[in-house]
């Protein structure tokens, strides 16, 4: 039987995408990731390649290990038509997200002068 569209197949594999990007980002294994919650390597393999999907109270806590917000997990992506963000887009907004307020401000006003 056929599991899901071609639409929810390219969620999953965008969020696995996005899974070993902030992994690897905050330099963390795939072994330390599942121990922290609660799961094998293995299982960890399978969500960043898009074989098995990521429930959404283990996402939760994926995001929640990683120090990320669950947001950054879906940006854009339910947005209809989006440009995809690169690597380095989805690195920066995460980073950015992290910062206090007033560094948020000064950073967007940088970038905007740049």
């Amino acid at each position: 039987m056929k599991r899901g569209t071609e639409r929810t197949r390219q969620i999953d594999a965008e969020i696995g995408r996005r899974l070993r990007l902030f992994r690897e980002m905050k330099g963390i294994t795939q072994v330390d990731l599942a121990g922290r919650v609660g799961l094998t390597f293995q299982q960890i393999q399978k969500y960043e390649r898009a074989q098995n999907r990521i429930s959404c109270s283990k996402l939760v806590e994926i995001a929640d290990a990683l120090g990320i917000g669950l947001q950054d997990f879906f940006e854009e992506i339910l947005e209809g038509e989006r440009t995809k963000l690169s690597n380095e887009e989805l690195i920066l907004i995460a980073n950015i997200r992290k910062q206090r307020p007033d560094i948020r401000r000064n950073l967007c006003k940088f970038l905007l002068a740049i």
